[in-house]
């Protein structure tokens, strides 16, 4: 074994223990978590933001790897901010590209999720087929201090989040991997080469 494959193996043991995320995942800021019944239906949406400070702040958390955007539109996988995930935003003169942004995360959820056979990922999808941005301003459980905000999602009752699911990461994984045959030097495995590389943050 080379000291490479050696560092692999010992970091995928840190990630098993939550001490580092998961390949595939990057740390991000989320601020709220939506709760949803198995027929996609909104139970609740909970605050998760860290109140210890003297305003609540976004928690670091583990999800699926965020995509560099610069200008164009690129969702990411089972999270996203609520111009993505709810198709609203506080700015107003970026209707129609929250417009876009949204019906680019439900297509590309549509296509990730098409085989799931999963409660959570199948309780994701309904939402999204149900969902109308026009239901926001007078939904029970949504407010304005949402827009703009990280958001992931949970079942109702659930403790674990639906991109922490088993099913989930093994989309996460398969989706990598899928996405390019290059041969990793280090795995064995084949995926795609990082072009560039993760930013190094913080």
């Amino acid at each position: 074994m080379t000291i490479l494959a050696a560092l692999s193996g010992y970091y995928q043991r840190m990630a098993d223990r939550g001490e580092a995320e998961p390949p595939g995942y990057s740390r991000e800021k989320i601020s709220y978590a939506i709760l949803l019944t198995a027929d996609g239906a909104v139970a609740a949406v909970n605050d998760i933001r860290d109140t210890t400070g003297k305003k609540p702040a976004p928690i670091m958390m583990d999800v699926p790897a965020g995509v560099k955007r610069t200008a164009g539109i690129s969702p990411n996988k089972l999270w996203d901010k609520t111009s993505y995930v709810l198709g609203v935003t506080a700015n107003e003169d970026k209707r129609k590209r929250t417009s876009q942004e949204h019906e680019a995360f439900k297509a590309a959820h549509a296509a990730l999720l098409a085989d799931t056979d999963d409660v959570g990922l199948l309780a994701m999808q309904r939402f999204l087929e149900n969902w109308a941005p026009t239901q926001f301003e007078n939904h029970p459980h949504f407010c304005e201090e949402m827009k703009d905000a990280n958001i992931v999602f949970r079942m109702d009752g659930v403790q674990e989040y639906i991109h922490d699911l088993p099913a989930a990461k093994a989309l996460i994984v398969a989706e990598n991997r899928n996405e390019g045959n290059d041969f990793c030097l280090v795995t064995g495995e084949r995926g795609t080469v990082a072009r560039p590389p993760p930013s190094i943050r913080g």
